[in-house]
């Protein structure tokens, strides 16, 4: 199947991800996402996600090869009766499911697991990912989409996965433990506690920042646990200042932060521990990559 035309139905961080993971390796695909609200459309065609979006069911549908509902489970019926009719022969419909990768929970922290777990993949990763692990495509079919042979397909799925799997906690810590555990380092930070830091971070530590050049952020790598501990005091005030509204979140199964400014994220703040220490600190303010993160009541 040669993929001329894609469209999204729910451009959210899952369609939006998909989107820039085809776009990427299908430079001649147009991709049309369908969403109700226009700032969603608008966010989505900055960052590349899509080529066009449109709150027209027919707009969206007519005329393309694959159509991927990207839509909470609860709207399928009502997004698959608004493009019946539309879908040309011979199309494919598809959706994610509930539980599209097994590897997040379906709550609130499913867009935030999908931000940091899609972002680590390079662009092939991602495609062949979300085409053989998500929509379940042969791997013929995968090859044919994007332009490589079944063998090297295979090869970036096993990467792929090794990847991922590298990002899982290496063991199972209760909430309570994480919750704690992020609790007593935003405590510390906040308070300039750098001994109380120093305790709760490995030796070989790491603090990772992401602002895209558009953002604040740290411009280098920070390894060890003093200087890291350091760089938490003075960097995270400047990257979570005080006047930010700080919410809990799950992400990939490690303790997180999503901070607000006027209601949209301003930055993404995850932790990468054993349950006692912290072994790296990721915080993204790149505005791109925090484009399709939910907004939030002022």
């Amino acid at each position: 199947m040669q993929l001329h035309r894609l469209s999204i139905i729910g451009v959210g961080l899952l369609g939006g991800s998909i989107g820039m993971a085809v776009k990427s390796v299908i430079t001649d695909c147009e991709i049309i996402g369908y969403g109700h609200r226009e700032d969603t459309l608008k966010r989505a065609i900055q960052v590349g996600a899509i080529d066009r979006g449109t709150g027209d069911f027919r707009s969206a549908v007519e005329g393309s090869d694959l159509v991927i509902l990207c839509t909470p489970v609860g709207l399928l019926a009502e997004m698959l009766r608004g493009i019946s009719g539309f879908v040309k022969a011979g199309a494919i419909v598809t959706d994610v499911g509930n539980d599209p990768l097994e590897l997040v929970r379906l709550d609130e922290s499913l867009s935030m697991a999908f931000l940091v777990l899609l972002e680590r993949l390079t662009p092939m990763e991602r495609a062949v990912f979300l085409l053989r692990e998500v929509f379940e495509y042969e791997y013929d079919e995968v090859a044919a989409m994007l332009g490589k042979n079944e063998a090297n397909c295979r090869q970036v799925l096993r990467r792929a996965k090794q990847h991922i799997q590298a990002m899982r906690p290496r063991f199972k810590i209760s909430r309570a433990k994480q919750s704690d555990l992020l609790e007593r380092f935003l405590k510390a930070a906040v308070t300039g506690d750098t001994a109380g830091l120093i305790a709760l971070l490995a030796n070989d530590v790491e603090l990772r920042s992401d602002g895209g050049g558009k953002g604040v952020a740290v411009p280098n790598v920070v390894r060890g646990s003093d200087n890291v501990a350091r760089g938490v005091v003075g960097a995270l005030n400047k990257l979570l200042p005080g006047y930010l509204v700080r919410k809990v979140a799950s992400i990939n199964g490690r303790p997180g932060v999503v901070s607000y400014r006027n209601g949209k994220p301003h930055s993404v703040l995850t932790l990468e521990t054993d349950g006692e220490r912290i072994s790296t600190i990721y915080v993204v303010t790149n505005p791109e990559k925090l484009v399709h993160v939910p907004e939030t009541v002022n």
